[in-house]
């Protein structure tokens, strides 16, 4: 009996349109399975004209091995961000779902507690917790977001806003202002932790990019603000590799390291298709959010609303609801996992220019003024059938 469903989805870059391809009901699958399912997809993509730009998936243990089956590597010292297979033209980027990374990066502080700089200094998740503290005994916030359930994230370890919130600028300046202005005795040594969110909340930026009309960091990737995201990258990747456990371990090597590699892979990936299709290519820019996984998080969530918000759809309902979502408006998802970031969504069948009904052969078919061909006519109209249309 299935107890999950595999999704493969198509997400426009340069239009607002995603389309779910095909979905596979599955109670085990192997690595192996699923990367060949992925690359029969992507040969048939090519073959009716389309371009795979990259693939996404999330950081699971059985899409890491997927990813290495692909031709990917995390392995530091040598990346391979790029599927082996010579029968694409420009083979696919391989792309870990960066909001999927910063959540395992939170995860990873709020599990070890401390982390160490490349100065040794202690990185704490009691620095959240303390700044909730006094937000909360002094009845005004910092201009931040957190809240308890910013704390307490375990019983809501999907929510996207949970981790993005916690390690943002806003946080990384409260405890900056703490630190410095009121010099606050038990945020003496937050420095680490405040450079921490900073680095973390400006790399996200530039890999969450959704809008051709934004600025700074969250403008697209191009070539006017080139030297601006290629230093973020090189600030972000410096940072990562110098970070330690409280035992000294580098963090790259410890059992929490898959988010910390994901986005290291990440930035690579990014400036490969930056390389081939912005430098080297058609496009004019990049817009990371385009290679999100919240595309599809969405569409998983309209699968669930439709059904009452029910987690644990039958393979009959899932069906159902596969259908319908080619036949309804979008669905109010703002209590999902993640909240869509643009107006990227499923086109509505119903609303498709319909086959225009045939009222006249002569109009159709544009023929001129001809007594055989009146005679045709008129003898085509009396015969007006779905066979004789069809065939026309």
């Amino acid at each position: 009996m299935a107890t999950s469903v595999l999704v493969i989805m198509a997400v426009a870059v340069y239009s607002s349109w995603k389309v779910p391809l095909c979905y596979f009901f599955l109670r085990s699958m192997s690595a192996q399975v699923r990367a060949n399912i992925l690359l029969d997809t992507l040969h048939k993509l090519e073959e009716k004209g389309a371009q795979v730009m990259s693939v996404t998936f999330d950081c699971t243990p059985v899409n890491v091995s997927k990813l290495q089956l692909l031709g990917g590597s995390l392995n530091v010292d040598c990346m391979e961000t790029t599927i082996k297979d010579t029968s694409f033209p420009k083979p696919p980027q391989l792309i870990l779902d960066v909001v999927h990374c910063i959540k395992l990066v939170r995860n990873c502080l709020g599990k070890y507690r401390v982390l160490k700089n490349s100065k040794g200094k202690p990185i704490e998740f009691a620095y959240f917790e303390k700044l909730h503290d006094i937000q909360q005994n002094e009845g005004l916030h910092l201009a931040t977001k957190i809240n308890s359930q910013h704390i307490d994230y375990q019983s809501q370890v999907m929510k996207t806003k949970f981790a993005v919130q916690l390690l943002s600028r806003s946080v990384s300046k409260a405890l900056d202002y703490l630190r410095l202005d009121l010099k606050h005795p038990d945020f003496l040594e937050s420095e680490a932790t405040s450079e921490f969110c900073l680095i973390f909340n400006d790399l996200f930026d530039v890999l969450n990019s959704r809008s051709i009309f934004s600025k700074f960091l969250k403008a697209p990737m191009q070539g006017k603000n080139r030297l601006i995201w290629e230093g973020v990258f090189s600030k972000a990747k410096a940072f990562i590799m110098s970070l330690t456990d409280s035992h000294g371990t580098p963090i790259i090597r410890s059992r929490r390291k898959i988010g910390f590699l994901g986005l290291l892979f990440d930035i690579e990936s990014f400036k490969m298709m930056y390389f081939n299709y912005v430098e080297n290519g058609p496009l004019k820019y990049i817009l990371p959010y385009k290679c999100s996984q919240d595309h599809i998080e969405g569409v998983f969530g309209e699968l669930r609303a439709s059904r009452g918000n029910d987690n644990n759809l039958t393979t009959q309902q899932f069906r159902a609801a596969y259908r319908r979502l080619f036949m309804s408006t979008t669905i109010d998802l703002r209590n999902g996992n993640v909240v869509l970031q643009d107006d990227t969504k499923v086109p509505n069948f119903l609303d498709l220019p319909r086959r225009p009904k045939l009222t006249s052969i002569r109009k159709i078919l544009d023929l001129e003024e001809d007594p055989f061909i009146e005679s045709l006519v008129e003898n085509l109209q009396i015969q007006n059938t779905e066979y004789t249309r069809d065939v026309l």
